[in-house]
């Protein structure tokens, strides 16, 4: 499945910062998926696609739930439904909606 979300450029600086800040292994070509649960990050800019950064299983958990609480990015105006499909497929430990309080912002 893939998704992309628009975002401002403050949010993409905050994004970005987030994203550099995984460990991430290089992206080869052609892409083999070592695990059967993985994300694949990619940037789409300016008609481009750009692979940022691949994360197995726990580490793609770890990503959702991080991005799930940067504040500096207005969830309330995005659709989430593409991080709780991938915390589904992932089979992330706890739940996302735990990180959020009823009106669908990160605590």
């Amino acid at each position: 499945m893939t998704r992309y979300v628009r975002v401002t450029p403050q949010e993409y600086e905050t994004l970005l910062r987030f994203t550099n800040s995984m460990r991430c292994p290089p992206v080869k070509f052609p892409i083999r998926h070592p695990y059967s649960k993985s994300i694949l990050i990619e940037e789409y800019a300016q008609r481009e696609v750009r692979n940022v950064c691949y994360l197995g299983p726990d580490d793609g958990c770890k990503y959702l739930f991080g991005l799930s609480r940067l504040s500096d990015i207005d969830w309330s105006h995005k659709d989430t439904h593409p991080l709780y499909q991938f915390e589904a497929e992932l089979g992330c430990k706890e739940p996302l909606t735990k990180s959020h309080n009823a009106d669908g912002r990160p605590n």
